[in-house]
């Protein structure tokens, strides 16, 4: 039937379109063997309900290609898991209507991604790969799906095309091309060495057909045990990790012909799922049950009423029947599969089981098509909250890059000079201490943290003469630095030569000067050294803020700084020199004579205390005189040298090196033409980085705009969320409960005190989710007893119809069941 088209603005709300809605589901719902026809005519399939249910499958695939998962775990999806022939692959078949590659052994090797959509006009298949891991299983930067020949419309075609796309995702060294029109043999494993085991890469499928439930799952390589350890491990590594997101619904294909504790599928499944909270079990092969297994049909059985307490399942379990080998051989036809299914639970211990939803692949198909867009719409908020964040932090990130220079030609050195004159105008300031932010100001403050601690090592060589003979004796003893009266006096005495009487030996002064100034040159030198050290790191921290991100640009600007700074030094160095030679050598010479008889009188007021009127102080006179001269000298000295030094080592060192140079990394410029034009070239690990950034942002800002675009579509049709549309179409139903033998009245029926209506019978109002009881829309809500929550389904599950059936038997339900 072909497709109504789709109105400017429809409001599901209104009575015209959920009366109209609703009758056509109540001719559906209340048809046992023969399906009424609906209203007008109207097709529900071309509702707008259902355009939504499409749409948001739709949004899912889109979803999907781009990655979504890889940002958000609110990303739903199902994902198909088992072990080898546990009839995952049949189950494949069946609910997707192809036929997969099926060889002994392994066969599949790789995820495969099957998107079922009620779009179209007629069945096709469009297969595609998605690449979004290299061949070593590294997550690319950005995936990429690429299309994988041509549009299938024959069934027929679709298993060796399959075959191919998967050898294709298998040999990442072959082009897609090169399988096209390869046969079975020609793609067999073996024939090809560079051909990997496995690939956490993507074969899509995209299914098309009117009469399809609108469904997305991922079929999982089977789970296997005979073979290699790191084979083992790598599928096994595989499955956890498709299976661990919260959002994951986990459908685990287990054979009845083996016991539910056997099964790896179940033992990943219950370690990522411990409490079953999004675990759907489907058991397969029910034939393979006979009748004198009673204690395995009795365990089975627990299992489907949700009576096992040590296994249950918020999902619960399904039980289908699948083709087997002898069927397929023959080629028999979809409905006589079916066909074949309904006999077999038409008999016991299967017809034992009240809730008919429970088995077959079309109810199986109903119960996941529903929850995955449960899951969908649920998580759209959380996952649009994923990617809004994400979107800010990677453009954070992208500003807190180096600025990317696109200079070509003359403007590269143009460029490059500015890059100079900023970087000099820096140094500049922080040498001079002028106009400097914090982060400058950190290089003068380290140089004057230097000049103090060298004003403390020139301090401590201060003489220390004492003109106490008792006290000067106990301290020779242990220090042989300071001098007495009788150390100056020795002194003095072999310092004479043809002096006068009354006059001290000059020499004796310059002795004791030596003394001191010659402990002058080691601190001067290292406090230089020191400077000089601080000068270095400034210059190559600030090169790599100038330049971080332009290694070119980065190793020549440290080139020409460290020449630079080797010639500036070897000049500063020696004017260092000389300046302690002048500070050490002769003359002892001052012209500062107010300071130096100032101190002269302080030192030998504070020291000779008491000892001008004694008889002492007229036998030490020219000890005591000496004393107060030298250590008058050093005061003036050292106050002059603390001054002197600093201010060289700035003038000489750190000025003279940035006047020159911006003319030397000009000049520089000038002499290397050859490297000019790769010297703004960026850093390749910055360059990656921001690729992988603008990637990323590419990626999320797509999500972003179709998350944008689906809502704008909602508001546009004034959608609300299924759950309420699904009860708005169905709530009608309730004023009919006394015609619906299969609809118990007391699971629809509401209260006075919850529905205000009147009780003329026309409300149209939704049950309340409280009233809903087990059953009601053919899906068992089972209440545990311990968590109060439900056992199998839950929300939309528990308070919406399955479309195209209600409690009718299983037969009457196939019949008219409505495909979406």
């Amino acid at each position: 039937m072909a497709a109504s088209p789709k109105p400017e603005s429809l409001d599901v709300r209104s009575s015209e379109t959920i009366d109209s809605l609703s009758d056509a589901a109540s001719s559906l719902l209340n048809s046992d063997t023969e399906a009424k026809p609906a209203v007008n005519a109207t097709d529900i399939n071309s509702s707008i309900f259902a355009r939504k249910w499409k749409e948001i499958i739709t949004l899912h695939k889109d979803l999907t290609e781009l990655g979504a998962s890889d940002f958000s775990q609110h990303h739903a999806r199902i994902t198909v898991i088992g072990g080898q022939s546990a009839g995952k692959s049949s189950l494949v078949e069946a609910v997707s209507g192809i036929s997969v590659p099926r060889d002994s052994g392994t066969c599949t090797r790789c995820p495969m991604e099957c998107t079922m959509s009620s779009g179209g006009e007629s069945w096709s298949c469009q297969i595609s790969l998605r690449y979004d891991h290299d061949s070593k299983g590294v997550v690319l930067p950005e995936p990429r799906t690429e299309e994988f020949g041509p549009r299938l419309t024959s069934r027929e075609d679709v298993e060796l095309w399959l075959r191919r796309a998967q050898a294709a995702i298998l040999s990442p060294h072959r082009s897609k091309e090169y399988f096209y029109n390869k046969e079975t043999v020609d793609i067999r494993p073996g024939l090809d060495s560079q051909r990997l085991s496995f690939s956490k890469n993507v074969v899509v499928v995209h299914l098309e057909d009117p009469s399809f439930t609108d469904l997305s799952f991922v079929d999982l390589p089977g789970l296997i045990q005979n073979a290699e350890q790191n084979m083992i491990n790598l599928v096994r590594d595989l499955v956890v990790s498709r299976i661990k997101g919260d959002n994951t619904i986990i459908l685990v294909t287990v054979p009845m012909s083996d016991d539910l504790e056997n099964q790896e599928a179940v033992r990943l499944a219950r370690e990522v799922d411990p409490k079953g909270q999004r675990t759907i079990v489907v058991l397969t092969k029910p034939d393979t049950v006979t009748e004198g297994q009673i204690s395995a049909r009795e365990k089975w059985k627990a299992l489907l009423e949700g009576r096992s307490v040590d296994h249950r399942l918020r999902h619960g379990y399904f039980c289908v029947r699948l083709r087997d080998d002898a069927e397929r051989a023959r080629n028999s036809t979809r409905s006589e599969a079916e066909e074949a299914a309904n006999l077999l639970f038409s008999q016991k211990p299967w017809s034992e089981i009240t809730d008919r939803s429970r088995f077959g692949v079309d109810n199986l198909v109903d119960y996941l098509s529903r929850l995955l867009i449960q899951l969908i719409e649920e998580n759209l908020p959380e996952l649009w909250k994923d990617i809004d964040s994400l979107l800010a932090e990677c453009t954070l990130d992208l500003s807190q890059l180096p600025s990317r220079i696109e200079a070509r030609g003359g403007e590269i050195n143009t460029e490059a000079t500015i890059f100079i004159s900023h970087f000099c105008d820096d140094v500049r300031r922080a040498v001079t201490g002028t106009n400097c932010p914090l982060e400058l100001k950190t290089f003068v403050q380290a140089n004057r943290k230097q000049y103090k601690s060298f004003k403390q090592m020139i301090c401590q060589t201060r003489p220390n003469f004492t003109v106490n003979v008792a006290t000067s004796i106990s301290k020779r003893s242990v220090d042989s630095q300071p001098m007495d009266l009788s150390d100056v006096r020795g002194l003095i005495e072999s310092s004479k030569t043809w002096e006068l009487p009354g006059h001290i030996p000059f020499e004796a002064t310059m002795i004791l000067v030596d003394r001191f100034t010659s402990k002058w040159a080691e601190p001067t030198v290292q406090c230089f050294n020191q400077v000089c050290g601080n000068l270095l790191k400034f210059l190559d921290d600030l090169t790599l803020k100038h330049f971080d991100g332009l290694p070119n640009f980065l190793a020549f600007v440290k080139i020409v700084c460290h020449k630079r700074l080797d010639a500036v030094r070897e000049a500063a160095e020696a004017q260092v020199r000389r300046l302690i030679a002048r500070e050490t050598g002769r003359p002892l010479f001052t012209q500062n004579d107010e300071l130096l008889e100032a101190t002269k009188k302080t030192w030998h007021d504070e020291n000779c205390r008491g000892w001008d009127h004694t008889e002492s102080h007229s036998t030490h006179k020219d000890e005591i005189e000496i004393m107060s001269l030298v250590r008058a000298y050093f005061e003036v000295a050292y106050k002059r040298i603390i001054d002197t030094a600093p201010m060289l080592i700035e003038h000489e060192l750190n000025q003279t090196m940035v006047d020159g140079l911006l003319r030397a990394l000009v000049s520089g410029l000038a002499d290397d033409t050859q490297s000019l034009e790769t010297l703004l070239d960026e850093d390749p690990a910055i360059s990656r980085r921001r690729t992988a950034l603008q990637t990323k942002q590419k990626r999320l800002g797509q999500i972003r705009a179709l998350l944008e675009r689906w809502e704008l579509d909602a508001s546009a049709y004034r959608l609300e969320p299924l759950s309420i549309q699904l009860g708005q179409l169905f709530g009608s139903q309730r004023k009919n409960a006394d015609t619906e033998p299969n609809v118990p009245e007391a699971s629809i029926s509401q209260s006075p005190e919850s529905c205000p209506c009147s009780p003329t019978g026309d409300c149209t109002r939704p049950p309340t989710p409280q009233t809903v009881s087990a059953g009601q829309w053919g899906i068992p809500v089972r209440q545990d007893v311990e968590s109060e929550e439900p056992l199998f389904g839950g929300g939309i599950l528990a308070a919406a119809p399955p479309l195209g059936y209600g409690n009718a038997s299983y037969a009457g339900r196939k019949k008219n069941r409505l495909r979406r």
